[in-house]
């Protein structure tokens, strides 16, 4: 008897840290990232947006939004400006701009491959929700990737999702 109790508790510990099926989501062209379940597509002036909410709460973010459509800046354009400070800071000001209800933190310039990106982590200040931001450009395009985790959750989704993005080569 104590054998097969052994083996149920092992069974059921293993199906409690089986991960889910992540679906796949072409953002664009360029971008691919991988959703924990079938995200929503809103699309805009210049703006292409995948959102999705777990049963724990947790949301999901993709979007991608073209300079060119946006403000009339191209490719050339922006690659004289995004290693800069004084961009980062910009950018980070029009989130603040927008999250009037986060408190953010400082915005970090890195690479992804050969591409500049930026992080920020921060959290929303009326229930505590952790928010994690990357954003990266490629071309004329900024590709931004968003998890925001409920206050005292512990989770791996955030990670599985920022390392699910990938470049599509042509």
């Amino acid at each position: 008897m104590k054998k097969y109790f052994v083996v149920l508790i092992l069974f059921l510990s293993i199906a409690a840290n089986a991960q889910t099926q992540w679906i796949a989501t072409k953002v664009d062209e360029k971008i691919a990232v991988k959703f924990p379940i079938n995200p929503e597509k809103k699309t805009g002036n210049g703006t292409v947006t995948f959102k999705c909410k777990t049963k724990d709460s947790v949301s999901f973010t993709a979007s991608v939004l073209d300079y060119q459509v946006i403000a009339k800046i191209d490719s050339i354009g922006l690659a004289a400006i995004k290693d800069t400070r004084e961009f980062a800071d910009q950018l980070k000001a029009g989130i603040v701009a927008q999250r009037k209800d986060y408190e953010l933190g400082n915005i970090e310039i890195g690479k992804w491959k050969t591409y500049t990106t930026y992080q920020i982590l921060g959290k929303k200040m009326n229930d505590g929700k952790k928010l994690s931001l990357k954003m990266i450009v490629i071309g004329s395009k900024m590709y931004g990737l968003s998890c925001l985790v409920p206050d005292q959750l512990v989770t791996k989704d955030k990670e599985i999702f920022f390392q699910s993005l990938e470049f599509l080569k042509p």
